[in-house]
């Protein structure tokens, strides 16, 4: 952003501030990210997905910013979108691939991560050198981003399903087995009550 606000005619001083900005908005969205993807409830597949779209949908809103206002707006939102994106990338490799290959999915990650780092910067200059406007490299980035924040949520989906189908398929199992109770000695115990609790209830206990 700094080489785009010179070129819109903002002062350098000025200028230098945006990646001041992102970066106060990055390091603080990482620490309150990750509070948000240890709440029970929330589904961090589609949190990630959240962030990924929020990147995406700055990038491409990049192009209407026309003053120095606008710009450290957009540095700020594309910082909580980054930040979040980075503090619970690995635990979206747990919760869909397990704990036991964290290490291999996570050196995936680093090594795609590397390559996409090393193929899309020398782009974009392409890109605007093809180009001579800063907005295009921008919104090509911005799409790229839905797309991939659009195959994010496919797997959520699809996980989510699969889970769901899961419990179902379990809830079946149960209605159809029968409980037979019996003491020390091997005789029927009748009359005896049976409690159906989740695992996370029988953990707490």
């Amino acid at each position: 952003y700094v080489n785009r606000a010179k070129y819109m005619g903002i002062e350098e001083h000025k200028a230098m501030l945006l990646p001041s900005i992102y970066g106060v908005c990055n390091g603080s969205f990482r620490i309150l990210a990750g509070a948000i993807a240890n709440i029970h409830s929330v589904n961090r597949v589609v949190m990630y997905g959240c962030c990924i779209t929020l990147g995406g949908v700055t990038a491409c809103l990049s192009c209407l910013a026309y003053n120095f206002a606008t710009l450290a707006i957009v540095s700020a939102v594309f910082g909580i979108s980054v930040g979040g994106v980075i503090s619970i990338q690995h635990t979206v490799l747990v919760d869909l691939l397990g704990i036991e290959n964290i290490a291999r999915s996570a050196g995936l990650l680093q090594i795609f991560l590397g390559v996409s780092g090393a193929i899309t910067t020398p782009f974009a200059g392409w890109l605007y050198d093809l180009t001579k406007d800063y907005r295009i490299p921008y919104l090509v980035t911005g799409v790229i981003e839905l797309l991939g924040a659009a195959i994010v949520f496919c797997i959520a989906f699809m996980s989510d399903k699969h889970e769901k189908k899961t419990v179902e398929i379990n809830s079946n199992n149960l209605e159809a087995v029968s409980f037979i109770l019996v003491n020390d000695a091997g005789q029927e115990v009748n009359g005896a009550r049976i409690t159906m609790v989740s695992r996370e209830e029988f953990t707490a206990r």
